[in-house]
């Protein structure tokens, strides 16, 4: 996972084995690992949820422990719209899996019945208190 938005670029090995580099630092990486690269330096994390990591490819949102904003960029970048936050941003996490099929509107129904509000204004989805 390498896009703009995200503090960190990710590489999960499922199978095989696969070198990385980040300027003058190496890691090879195995089955079950994750690269994380950031700031200049390689993160290995062990016995990712390698599920939750292809749940995308599989057809599906997958979260376990997810902030709202992790989850919010997610759906931004699946339905093509601008998130917008009003306020302060609910310190929730969130934890669950649907299917990639379903429009927008259930997919925010979904995240309300964890008690977070919404407004649509055309391709925006505005997070409000």
């Amino acid at each position: 996972m390498a896009y703009n938005d995200e503090a960190s670029v990710k590489t999960t090995l499922l199978e095989g084995g696969v070198k990385i580099n980040q300027d003058s630092k190496t890691a090879l990486l195995k089955p079950g690992q994750q690269a994380r690269l950031q700031d200049k330096s390689i993160k290995i994390i062990e016995n990712v949820d390698t599920e939750e990591v292809v749940a995308w490819k599989n057809g599906y949102f997958q979260f376990t422990s997810a902030s709202l904003q992790q989850v919010m960029r997610q759906i931004a970048r699946w339905y093509d719209v601008d998130i917008d936050y009003e306020g302060k941003v609910p310190e929730r996490r969130f934890g669950g899996k649907i299917s990639r099929d379903s429009n927008a509107s259930e997919v925010l129904k979904v995240l309300e019945l964890s008690k977070v509000k919404f407004r649509i204004e055309d391709k925006k989805i505005i997070v409000t208190p």
